[in-house]
């Protein structure tokens, strides 16, 4: 592992991204390793996540609507374990309070869907949002919006 750091390689995504030649001088390994490697982070969910404010009402504590784009840029749905994985996205405000959830198979995510929701807030408070994969560790995304 800490030939992948030393060679910049810090994420999945990252490794993913790579031609499997250089997985293997990276690593020291032989053919076919860096196919199986490849082949296998074909099927690991990529989500990606934008966040921001269509719309405010004005005034000292404002109500706002907030769209989360949420999607995955994987070719394919991606398969992990042999099913297909859930996605969790939540919504917190800069005091701790939740304003939103949303849970649902990576399969809707293809390629995007918009969240909306609207929640009272007051000027200079962020919104903070993020999702991932259950049960997939490297799949966090997040985003944050300012009032």
């Amino acid at each position: 592992m800490a030939s992948l750091v030393e060679h910049g390689v810090k994420t999945v995504r990252r490794l993913a991204e790579m031609d499997f030649f250089h997985i293997e001088r990276v690593l020291s390994r032989n053919p076919p390793f860096g196919q199986k490697i490849v082949r296998s982070l074909a099927h690991f969910p990529r989500l990606v996540l934008a966040v921001d404010i269509p719309k405010r009402d004005e005034g000292p504590k404002s109500g706002i609507i907030v769209r989360a784009i949420l999607g995955c840029s994987n070719r394919e749905a991606p398969v992990w374990k042999k099913t297909t994985p859930w996605v969790t996205m939540a919504a917190e405000t800069s005091d701790g309070r939740l304003v939103f959830f949303w849970k649902g198979k990576v399969k809707s995510l293809m390629p995007t869907k918009d969240l909306v929701f609207a929640i009272e807030a007051v000027k200079g408070e962020k919104v903070f949002v993020w999702a991932s994969c259950e049960e997939i560790a490297g799949t966090y995304v997040t985003g944050e919006v300012t009032v």
